[in-house]
């Protein structure tokens, strides 16, 4: 996977150690380059329509993006799944969801399970909550 529209590197933050200098906690922290897929999973994720064209995809015909709803991946709650989703009165997978999304709020193009696309924006989501420890079915 390549980004289409990716004019400049997305980066994301790593914390590498801590240790404490002349009674000072001195954390390293270094700019790591973000895995291809995430950036393409980063780009659809916030509506880059080179991107969805590039790949194909038509995430939304009604203008909206994931982001709109969902900033930064806010309110996902990705470390719950699987859970019983009411909305489709039966248990999800966090890829269920993302097709949910796609397809009745925003009337797009359903994903197929195994798509890279639905695995891109599943990374992205997941990326946005790293160290959030996992509760299955809680929420």
């Amino acid at each position: 996977m390549t980004p289409a529209g990716a004019g400049a590197r997305r980066f994301y933050y790593r914390k590498v150690k801590s240790r404490v200098v002349m009674g000072l906690a001195v954390v390293a922290t270094v700019l790591t380059p973000a895995p291809l897929f995430l950036i393409v999973g980063d780009l659809l994720f916030h509506g880059d329509a080179a991107t969805a064209k590039k790949y194909g995809v038509t995430l939304s015909k009604t203008g909206m993006a994931c982001a709109m709803c969902h900033p930064m991946a806010s309110d996902t709650h990705p470390y719950e799944y699987p859970k019983f989703q009411e909305e489709t009165s039966k248990f999800a997978t966090l890829r269920d969801m993302i097709n949910w999304c796609i397809e009745p709020p925003v009337k797009g193009k359903l994903l197929a399970p195994d798509d890279e696309k639905l695995r891109a924006l599943e990374a992205y989501i997941l990326a946005q909550r790293n160290g959030v420890p996992l509760a299955y079915g809680k929420h």
